[in-house]
């Protein structure tokens, strides 16, 4: 897939990934509750952690395409990208803790997708707004 199709998907992928994340996390609440909750001492009290990390991958991994393909990113360093991905998760993971109704989890995590689709190209210096044919729209 080529740049410009990976980023004018961006909002899309979110919105399906979030939604599938939500319904996943509440089809099996109970686990995940224990995981948010109960899980210091068991092999699963990283699970998180390995979430974010994931992400924080994954981020690099599209922050260097884009500098590839010549777009203009501002740097952002392994520490700030962590604290961002672990803000996103967190987030989610919050819905749990509190035992949100999944209705609202929904609402909330769409919140959030929508807060940091916007504000990572805020902070990366919105490198898109000076390629030809890409328009992005964080609904």
């Amino acid at each position: 897939m080529s740049l410009k199709e990976q980023l004018e998907g961006l909002p899309d992928v979110a919105d399906h990934e979030y939604v599938w994340m939500v319904d996943y996390v509440y089809d099996h609440f109970d686990a995940f509750k224990l995981i948010a909750c109960c899980s210091t001492g068991t092999r699963y009290e990283h699970y998180l952690d390995a979430l974010i990390e994931i992400e924080v991958n994954a981020s690099h991994l599209l922050m260097e395409k884009m500098q590839r393909e010549g777009l203009n990113v501002l740097p952002l360093d392994e520490d700030m990208v962590h604290i961002l991905a672990s803000a996103l998760f967190n987030g989610l993971f919050e819905t749990v803790r509190h035992d949100t109704p999944k209705e609202k989890a929904v609402a909330y995590v769409d919140t959030l997708r929508t807060f940091y689709s916007a504000g990572w190209f805020k902070i990366l210096g919105n490198p898109m707004r000076n390629v030809k044919g890409i328009s992005l729209i964080f609904r």
